[in-house]
């Protein structure tokens, strides 16, 4: 046997070597992402209610108008609140909304930033006790994702583990969890995992990280096996070289 066949043989056993820890480190990798059932964008959103019914006089917003906390949405001008007054009342204003006892005049204001949704109140209209005008959605976003996992599996999901959020124009951002909960679906276990990113509140994504937007969400979840520095070593070498 010469040396050439020798080396040839020696290159090929390598690359094989190569080859199957390459793919045992993927595998390893695969095991430790859990991907989302199903996925969306979230946002905390607040009412804005009518304490007194009355005349809308004057209404400053529509549906979809960006609004910041103060903005004045709706004055009302409120029999209801008049009447209270003339019986010993002296309701006090919030940061929802102002009173103007005198006059009997409600203005409501936002109480974050965000944008309207379900307008209700329009110029003219009357609005009842206790109902709503509309609703404002705020600028913070998380996303919430469903994920079954195996007793094991859900042990591995650490609060602060990073996740990768993939929006309906499949361009990812980089992620936190949270928080992790679990709820009964069906008879079954699901883990509701909340992750968070600054990028969701980027004014340039806004139309694809509104409430209730569909994304897909992937958690890492905690490696415990025994190629786990193995594996983050590649991965962190192959990041580094642009390859990931």
């Amino acid at each position: 046997m010469t040396w050439l066949t020798r080396l040839k043989m020696l290159g090929g056993i390598l690359a094989v070597v190569a080859l199957a820890f390459g793919l045992t480190l993927l595998f390893n990798q695969r095991m430790t992402q859990a991907h989302s059932l199903s996925a969306s964008v979230t946002a905390p959103t607040f009412d804005v209610g009518s304490g007194y019914g009355g005349i809308v006089t004057e209404q400053l917003v529509e549906d979809g108008d960006p609004v910041t906390a103060g903005d004045i949405l709706f004055v009302v001008s409120s029999s209801s609140l008049q009447q209270a007054v003339s019986q010993g009342s002296a309701p006090g204003s919030t940061v929802a909304y102002d009173l103007d006892l005198e006059t009997g005049t409600i203005t409501y204001t936002a109480v974050s930033d965000g944008y309207v949704v379900d307008l209700a109140a329009t110029h003219g209209s009357y609005v009842p006790d206790g109902a709503v005008l509309a609703r404002v959605v705020s600028e913070q976003r998380a996303v919430e994702g469903f994920y079954k996992l195996s007793p094991v599996d859900y042990g591995r999901v650490e609060d602060g583990a990073p996740a990768t959020i993939v929006l309906p124009n499949m361009q990812k951002l980089e992620a936190t969890v949270e928080s992790v909960q679990v709820e009964t679906e069906d008879g079954e276990a699901v883990a509701v995992i909340r992750m968070t990113s600054d990028t969701l509140v980027d004014p340039a994504l806004a139309a694809l990280t509104r409430d209730g937007t569909p994304v897909t969400a992937q958690v890492t979840l905690r490696d415990d096996g025994i190629l786990a520095g193995p594996t983050a070593a590649a991965l962190a070498f192959l990041t580094k070289i642009g390859l990931r």
